[in-house]
Protein backbone atom coordinates (compact mmCIF):
# COMPACT_ATOMS: atom_id res chain seq x y z
CA UNK A 1 0.00 0.00 0.00
CA UNK A 2 1.33 3.20 -0.87
CA UNK A 3 1.99 6.66 1.23
CA UNK A 4 -0.80 7.82 -0.95
CA UNK A 5 -3.73 5.12 -0.47
CA UNK A 6 -2.91 4.83 3.35
CA UNK A 7 -2.90 8.54 3.57
CA UNK A 8 -6.76 8.56 1.78
CA UNK A 9 -7.89 5.00 3.35
CA UNK A 10 -7.00 7.76 7.00
CA UNK A 11 -8.77 10.37 5.55
CA UNK A 12 -11.65 7.98 4.67
CA UNK A 13 -11.69 6.82 8.34
CA UNK A 14 -11.94 10.14 9.62
CA UNK A 15 -14.18 11.49 7.68
CA UNK A 16 -16.78 8.31 8.73
CA UNK A 17 -15.90 8.74 12.66
CA UNK A 18 -16.72 12.60 12.06
CA UNK A 19 -19.89 11.55 10.75
CA UNK A 20 -20.32 8.71 13.70
CA UNK A 21 -19.53 11.22 16.47
CA UNK A 22 -21.96 13.84 15.14
CA UNK A 23 -25.03 11.22 14.68
CA UNK A 24 -24.34 9.74 18.25
CA UNK A 25 -24.07 13.08 19.72
CA UNK A 26 -27.52 14.03 18.00
CA UNK A 27 -29.37 11.19 19.36
CA UNK A 28 -27.74 11.37 22.56
CA UNK A 29 -29.73 15.30 21.96
CA UNK A 30 -26.51 16.98 23.24
CA UNK A 31 -24.13 19.25 21.41
CA UNK A 32 -20.43 19.19 21.31
CA UNK A 33 -20.03 21.59 23.45
CA UNK A 34 -22.31 20.06 26.15
CA UNK A 35 -19.80 17.01 25.70
CA UNK A 36 -16.61 18.96 26.31
CA UNK A 37 -18.09 20.27 29.52
CA UNK A 38 -19.32 17.57 30.87
CA UNK A 39 -15.26 16.10 31.05
CA UNK A 40 -14.93 19.41 33.15
CA UNK A 41 -16.82 18.51 35.40
CA UNK A 42 -16.13 14.55 35.66
CA UNK A 43 -16.37 13.02 38.66
CA UNK A 44 -13.29 10.04 38.87
CA UNK A 45 -14.94 8.22 40.86
CA UNK A 46 -18.27 7.63 39.08
CA UNK A 47 -18.41 5.81 35.84
CA UNK A 48 -18.50 7.10 32.48
CA UNK A 49 -21.82 9.22 31.75
CA UNK A 50 -22.74 9.10 27.86
CA UNK A 51 -21.77 12.78 27.58
CA UNK A 52 -18.83 12.36 29.55
CA UNK A 53 -17.88 8.96 27.05
CA UNK A 54 -19.36 11.52 23.57
CA UNK A 55 -16.43 14.36 25.05
CA UNK A 56 -13.30 11.94 25.22
CA UNK A 57 -14.44 10.66 21.65
CA UNK A 58 -14.52 14.01 20.55
CA UNK A 59 -11.25 15.45 22.39
CA UNK A 60 -9.13 11.95 21.15
CA UNK A 61 -10.91 12.73 17.31
CA UNK A 62 -9.61 16.30 17.16
CA UNK A 63 -6.10 14.84 18.67
CA UNK A 64 -6.17 12.29 15.51
CA UNK A 65 -7.30 14.82 12.94
CA UNK A 66 -4.83 17.69 13.90
CA UNK A 67 -2.00 14.40 13.89
CA UNK A 68 -3.30 13.54 10.43
CA UNK A 69 -3.04 17.17 9.06
CA UNK A 70 0.28 16.74 10.68
CA UNK A 71 1.44 14.26 8.71
CA UNK A 72 2.16 12.86 12.22
CA UNK A 73 1.04 9.21 12.12
CA UNK A 74 2.95 8.01 15.28
CA UNK A 75 -0.08 8.14 17.42
CA UNK A 76 -3.17 8.75 14.78
CA UNK A 77 -4.37 4.97 14.68
CA UNK A 78 -3.61 4.60 18.37
CA UNK A 79 -6.09 7.29 18.81
CA UNK A 80 -8.42 5.96 16.24
CA UNK A 81 -8.69 2.89 18.34
CA UNK A 82 -9.32 5.29 21.45
CA UNK A 83 -12.00 6.93 19.61
CA UNK A 84 -13.69 3.48 19.56
CA UNK A 85 -13.08 2.42 22.48
CA UNK A 86 -15.49 5.81 23.58
CA UNK A 87 -18.14 5.35 21.15
CA UNK A 88 -18.43 2.09 22.44
CA UNK A 89 -18.92 2.87 25.97
CA UNK A 90 -21.33 5.70 24.75
CA UNK A 91 -23.29 3.02 22.82
CA UNK A 92 -23.18 0.48 25.73
CA UNK A 93 -24.47 3.58 28.14
CA UNK A 94 -26.96 4.13 25.51
CA UNK A 95 -28.21 0.73 25.53
CA UNK A 96 -28.09 0.65 29.15
CA UNK A 97 -30.52 3.54 29.86
CA UNK A 98 -33.03 1.76 26.63
CA UNK A 99 -32.71 -1.42 28.86
CA UNK A 100 -33.67 0.02 31.83
CA UNK A 101 -36.38 1.60 30.35
CA UNK A 102 -37.72 -1.76 28.75
CA UNK A 103 -37.26 -3.25 32.37
CA UNK A 104 -39.44 -0.20 34.11
CA UNK A 105 -42.21 -0.59 31.18
CA UNK A 106 -42.22 -4.67 31.87
CA UNK A 107 -42.98 -3.84 35.66
CA UNK A 108 -45.22 -1.27 35.22
CA UNK A 109 -47.33 -3.88 33.28
CA UNK A 110 -46.78 -6.35 35.86
CA UNK A 111 -47.83 -4.12 38.57
CA UNK A 112 -50.84 -3.20 36.58
CA UNK A 113 -51.90 -6.96 36.52
CA UNK A 114 -50.72 -7.56 39.92
CA UNK A 115 -52.94 -4.92 41.56
CA UNK A 116 -55.87 -5.39 38.93
CA UNK A 117 -58.43 -6.55 41.76
CA UNK A 118 -57.87 -3.62 44.31
CA UNK A 119 -57.94 -1.29 41.33
CA UNK A 120 -61.63 -3.31 40.40
CA UNK A 121 -62.59 -2.24 43.82
CA UNK A 122 -61.46 1.17 44.15
CA UNK A 123 -63.41 1.23 41.03
CA UNK A 124 -66.60 -0.53 42.26
CA UNK A 125 -66.22 1.69 45.48
CA UNK A 126 -66.48 4.97 43.72
CA UNK A 127 -69.32 4.01 41.34
CA UNK A 128 -71.53 2.77 44.67
CA UNK A 129 -70.59 6.06 46.65
CA UNK A 130 -71.88 7.91 43.15
CA UNK A 131 -75.01 6.13 42.50
CA UNK A 132 -75.98 5.80 46.42
CA UNK A 133 -74.63 8.14 48.89
CA UNK A 134 -75.21 12.15 49.08
CA UNK A 135 -71.80 13.63 48.42
CA UNK A 136 -72.13 15.74 51.38
CA UNK A 137 -71.76 13.47 53.71
CA UNK A 138 -68.29 12.89 55.35
CA UNK A 139 -65.60 10.60 54.03
CA UNK A 140 -65.65 8.07 56.83
CA UNK A 141 -69.09 8.50 57.08
CA UNK A 142 -69.69 7.33 53.56
CA UNK A 143 -66.65 4.88 54.16
CA UNK A 144 -68.98 3.68 56.92
CA UNK A 145 -71.88 2.67 54.44
CA UNK A 146 -69.30 1.59 51.73
CA UNK A 147 -67.72 -1.32 54.49
CA UNK A 148 -71.62 -3.18 53.62
CA UNK A 149 -70.76 -3.34 50.05
CA UNK A 150 -66.69 -3.34 49.15
CA UNK A 151 -64.46 -5.37 51.19
CA UNK A 152 -61.86 -2.82 51.94
CA UNK A 153 -60.68 -1.50 54.73
CA UNK A 154 -62.39 1.73 56.30
CA UNK A 155 -59.04 3.76 55.99
CA UNK A 156 -58.62 2.90 52.16
CA UNK A 157 -62.67 3.40 51.71
CA UNK A 158 -61.77 7.05 53.08
CA UNK A 159 -59.01 7.56 50.59
CA UNK A 160 -61.25 6.59 47.72
CA UNK A 161 -64.33 8.89 48.94
CA UNK A 162 -61.93 11.66 49.09
CA UNK A 163 -60.77 10.87 45.49
CA UNK A 164 -64.01 10.65 44.33
CA UNK A 165 -65.18 13.88 45.74
CA UNK A 166 -62.45 15.48 44.18
CA UNK A 167 -62.95 13.83 40.56
CA UNK A 168 -66.64 15.37 40.88
CA UNK A 169 -65.22 18.67 41.08
CA UNK A 170 -65.23 20.53 38.14
CA UNK A 171 -63.69 23.87 38.22
CA UNK A 172 -66.31 26.28 37.83
CA UNK A 173 -66.11 28.00 34.04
Amino acid sequence: MTNESLETAALNHINQINALLKMRISNAGLSEKECLQALTKRDNDKDFTESEALGMAIFVYRMAKADFERKNYRFFFTALQGIDIFLDISNAIDKSKEAKKILSEFSKANALKRHAETYELKEQAKDYWRKHIDPKLSNPKAADLLLKVVPVSHRKLVEYVAEAKRENMRPAS
